[in-house]
């Protein structure tokens, strides 16, 4: 499809540059900290993946995986899941003391912080609005500014003075 079969918004959107956040997460994949294998490699902070927790969730699940059942595979309500939620509230409340108790009415859960920056923004931003964010900040973000939202980053030693 040619850029001319677009939408203004999606043209926005092209690549006119190289990107510098990807060529450095690339890079980043080739040199990827193992205990074992690569202890002087990185620790890639670049993507809301934590590879030093694979082999230990993997674990979690082949023990969980007797507990698989069909209705796990069906859509669960829109805002999470009942078990979701009263799991959740018992953490926060158990490790967090909250002045109020959170209930599971508190809560909705969607699949990802991404997704859940985009639907607030375009319930409570107008576009053009800004919205603060504490630099630095993942990469991903930028793709906020689809719903017309400017990303206004700042550090967080500036908040502080």
């Amino acid at each position: 499809m040619s850029p001319s079969n677009l939408s203004l918004r999606s043209t926005k959107q092209l690549p006119g540059q190289p990107n510098v956040t990807a060529k450095a997460i690339a890079d980043a994949w080739k040199d990827l900290y193992s205990e074992d294998k690569n202890p002087d490699g990185v620790i890639n902070l670049g993507v809301a993946e934590n590879s030093l927790m694979q082999e230990f969730l993997v674990e979690k699940v082949k023990e969980s995986i007797s507990r698989f059942e069909a209705r796990h595979l069906n859509y669960q309500s829109l805002g999470g899941s009942s078990s979701f939620k009263e799991a959740m509230c018992h953490i926060l409340n158990q490790h967090f003391n909250p002045f109020t108790c959170v209930k599971p009415e508190h809560l909705i859960s969607a699949s990802g912080v991404t997704a859940i920056l985009a639907q607030l923004m375009y319930a409570v931003c107008d576009e053009g609005d800004g919205v603060l964010i504490s630099k630095p900040y993942y990469s991903g973000f930028n793709h906020l500014v689809k719903q017309g939202v400017h990303l206004i980053g700042f550090e967080i030693e500036d908040v502080r003075t």
